[in-house]
């Protein structure tokens, strides 16, 4: 019995058919992916063994605007072999390596060194130019028409909390109240104005006025709407004819903490500009970085009527601006405005390195 049993053979099943069938059919799938991604992992061995020895940007200048960014190219040898490459710079003011150092971007005008390094150390060296947009030739709009000053009028509000930063007490030049305060600037700039215009004139000069707090601007229109109110006008009417002179709070100037109501008397004057002093601050504030804030020429574009006394400190080079071109400052905003436009759209008609080519043939 036991050797009839040895020598029984064993049934092929169908279930062994099927299974033997995807044997095969496995080991063929196995064989054919070799067949086809064998040979590329011995091309990437082969490339991998293939080191970087020379690295070089296409150009060996370059030009930028500020503001752009700079992606350069480059060639290898050998060309085949794997490299990573990062880009560092001689001056991190003039431009900066993006996070990954794979591009720069210009931050102010100037010539720089740019660095390139591929791995393993291979370094290459080019020139960066950054060069600044700027408004077309022959242009007269305002060349500096980045900085653009603080303002608020009717249209620009400014918020109960607004306080302005650097404020000073005024106890270095005659003042009619004591702890008024401006910004120090604007202080230091008409401490300059002040002597000069008494030194001219042999006429003192005073400030009646200078940082108004929000509160401070509300009680002091509220008290003029009330004027206004006593002598018969409505609440509408008593609050237009209040702002001709006195803003509203969060409109007035005077919470920017540079501007200056000044007089000869103590009080407020349309005579101002007829004194000596008054006479000669109207004509050289602007040499100081003082406007007149309210010319009489430009009640319809400042909804203020004339204040000879009240001057406003922008800068020089603002106030001079200004001054010449005979402009209120909301004029000379819209104007820095324009001037931004222009420069852009200059940008777009000659190339980086025309204009730096065009300054360089100016400066010789």
């Amino acid at each position: 019995m036991k050797d009839k049993k040895k020598s029984r053979k064993k049934k092929i099943t169908k279930r062994d058919i099927i299974e033997y069938s995807y044997f095969i059919l496995s080991m063929l799938l196995i064989a054919w992916i070799c067949y086809l991604k064998i040979p590329e992992g011995l091309d990437y061995a082969q490339t991998v063994r293939e080191t970087l020895t020379d690295l070089r940007f296409e150009q060996e200048e370059y030009y930028i605007y500020v503001g752009e960014e700079l992606e350069p190219t480059f060639q290898i040898a050998p060309a085949t072999a794997i490299t990573y490459i990062t880009l560092s710079s001689s001056d991190a003011d003039v431009a900066v390596v993006s996070d990954d150092l794979a591009s720069i971007t210009g931050n102010s005008a100037g010539s720089i060194t740019i660095t390139a390094t591929g791995t393993p150390g291979v370094r290459a060296q080019a020139v960066l130019n950054v060069v600044a947009k700027q408004l077309p030739p022959d242009s007269d709009l305002p060349s500096n028409y980045e900085d653009v000053p603080m303002i608020a009028n009717a249209d620009r509000v400014l918020s109960p909390d607004y306080v302005p930063e650097n404020m000073v007490v005024i106890n270095t030049v005659p003042i009619t109240y004591r702890d008024r305060m401006l910004m120090a600037d604007a202080l230091e700039a008409y401490e300059k104005l002040y002597a000069d215009a008494v030194a001219a004139t042999g006429q003192n000069v005073f400030i009646i006025s200078g940082y108004r707090s929000y509160s401070y601007q509300e009680n002091l229109f509220s008290a003029r709407v009330r004027r206004f109110l006593s002598l018969g006008y409505s609440k509408e009417n008593a609050e237009i004819a209040a702002g001709k002179t006195t803003q509203p709070p969060g409109h007035s100037e005077h919470q920017l903490g540079n501007s200056l109501d000044l007089s000869v008397t103590g009080d407020t004057s349309y005579s101002f500009c007829n004194t000596k002093v008054g006479a000669w601050i109207t004509a050289h504030a602007h040499e100081y970085g003082y406007i007149l804030r309210y010319p009489a020429d430009k009640v319809e574009i400042t909804e203020i009527d004339y204040e000879p006394w009240h001057f406003r400190y922008v800068g020089i080079e603002h106030a001079k601006y200004i001054y010449e071109h005979k402009l209120c400052l909301e004029e000379y905003i819209a104007l820095q405005a324009q001037a931004r436009q222009a420069v852009e759209d200059y940008s777009q008609q000659i190339t980086a390195q025309e204009l730096f080519a065009l300054n360089q043939n100016e400066n010789k």
